[in-house]
């Protein structure tokens, strides 16, 4: 019988400062592409209707048409004070601050602290059958803090009227407070941190039964369930994100062939998540939306081959492949948003249904010393993209053709792409080598993720392209 026991602990102090900078110009594009979208229309406009688009528009026309939208009483009040019209008022308020810099920040605290205790026992019931039994305790205690204020002005070029205090990209203020909602200061006269608090904890259970049929083959059955503590989002205060829970169960085989030449293993799988922690850009209207976690539930099955196969004593060949299906079957909605951002039924973010890999290692032995020739090629299917941009609205609402942005689908799923790399390495008996190598050898242009991010509100999408093809030397000692 073989037996672990363990336990850890672990601690963290955390600071995070998160800065946005932009200009005043942006906070115009902003405005100009909500009225687009609450038009249906992309932030190209309609030119075919005679609605420009971002770029058309004269400036100011979305700073001016923000503040009639938001502040309407603020400027009806002026309006009667001054004899100027609200849109007068608008318009003189957006000349006056076109052109400023625009800096926000927001901190974050934690203090976390992990314990865990776990044991795992593995008893042979034969000499070819292995039951192993595993149980793992763990609690997550986090204190958070965040400390969010408004750090510019909208000003009025009025006299007697004093500037207006404004948030964009962090439109709310998050400090600490009393009963009667007032802010608490500290000895020095500062804003002090916002603070919540909780705790998680979980005890998870681990099952494996394998059979060792010959020298050559194994096969396994196995349970197991996994745990992650919620969490609090970083850049707004709200009730903290639910812990995260897996169930995962596996069918699968281990062996070798044609006399230990071939290495075949098989495996086959299934997964559910409860409160899977999903990170997604998200924001109520008006501000600029961050990206913050959400719990949703997801199911996946799929299977895996690997395989390395000696063909020679001097040429091995590998091949993997996996397959996976997934699906969103629950999506937690937040404030604002609506059905059409309802994942539900979709494939997970990000994961592709295929991918497989293979490669060939030819090796050449020379005078003290062995030269290898190394060649791979990997394909990875078409998957959704992180911000899942693909429902008849959202592509209505982009400011290109997907079908014509290579390394997308017409869909604006992120396109399948193969990978080509080659290697020559001279390997000494002296613990050195030195190697000429060649990443995405055929220049293959693909794309990582689906346009979006934030810039996407502003009418600027961005995404990551993969590298080019690259070449270059590498040496490497030993000691």
């Amino acid at each position: 019988m073989r037996w672990t026991l363990g336990a850890t602990y672990l601690n963290e102090d955390i600071y995070q400062h998160t800065v946005a900078e932009f200009m005043t110009e942006s906070i115009d594009s902003f405005a100009i592409n909500e009225s687009l979208k609450a038009l249906g229309l992309p932030p190209t406009g309609a030119p075919g209707m005679g609605i420009p688009g971002i770029i058309d528009m004269p400036l100011g026309t979305g700073l001016s048409g923000y503040l009639l939208g938001f502040i309407p009483n603020e400027l009806a009040y002026l309006s009667s004070l001054t004899g100027f019209s609200s849109v007068e008022l608008a318009n003189m308020i957006t000349l006056d601050n076109l052109g400023k810099p625009w800096n926000e920040f927001t901190d974050d605290f934690g203090d976390y602290t992990s314990y865990a205790a776990f044991a795992d026992m593995t008893y042979p019931v034969t000499d070819k059958l292995d039951v192993t039994v595993g149980v793992r305790w763990t609690r997550d205690e986090k204190d958070f803090g965040i400390l969010s204020y408004y750090q510019n002005e909208i000003t009025i070029p009025i006299p007697g009227v004093p500037a207006s205090d404004f948030g964009l990209a962090f439109g709310t203020e998050y400090v600490l407070r009393d009963e009667a909602g007032d802010p608490i200061l500290d000895s020095d006269g500062m804003y002090q941190p916002s603070t919540q608090s909780n705790t998680w904890s979980k005890v998870t259970p681990r099952f494996v039964v394998d059979y060792q049929w010959s020298d050559d083959v194994m096969t396994y059955l196995s349970y197991a369930e996994g745990f992650k503590a919620g969490g609090f989002n970083s850049l707004g205060k709200a009730a903290p994100f639910a812990q995260e829970d897996v169930v995962n169960k596996e069918i699968g085989m281990k062996s070798t062939w044609l006399n230990k030449t071939l290495r075949l293993n098989l495996s086959a799988f299934e997964y559910d998540y409860t409160n899977l922690q999903f990170l997604r850009l998200t924001g109520s209207n008006g501000n600029v939306p961050v990206y913050n976690v959400r719990n949703v539930d997801a199911s996946g099955q799929g299977f895996e081959l690997e395989s390395t196969w000696a063909m020679t004593p001097n040429l091995n060949i590998t091949f993997n492949y996996a397959y996976l299906d997934t699906e969103y079957t629950r999506y937690a909605l937040f404030e604002g948003e609506t059905e059409a951002d309802d994942l539900t039924g979709q494939p997970m973010s990000s994961v592709p249904k295929n991918r497989y890999f293979i490669s060939g290692d030819y090796f050449v032995p020379l005078d003290g010393a062995e030269l290898l020739f190394h060649v791979d090629y990997t394909w990875v299917d078409e998957r959704s993209g992180s911000d899942a941009r693909e429902s008849a609205g959202a592509l209505a609402l982009l400011p290109y053709n997907p079908a014509d942005i290579h390394g997308l689908t017409a869909d604006n799923r992120v396109d399948a792409y193969d990978l080509v790399n080659a290697r020559i390495v001279y390997i000494s008996e002296d613990d050195w080598e030195v190697a000429l190598y060649a990443r995405n050898l055929l220049d293959e242009e693909y794309l990582l993720d689906a346009p979006g991010g934030q810039g996407t509100n502003t009418g600027s999408p961005n995404t990551t392209r993969g590298m080019p093809r690259s070449w270059g030397v590498q040496f490497t000692q030993r000691f």
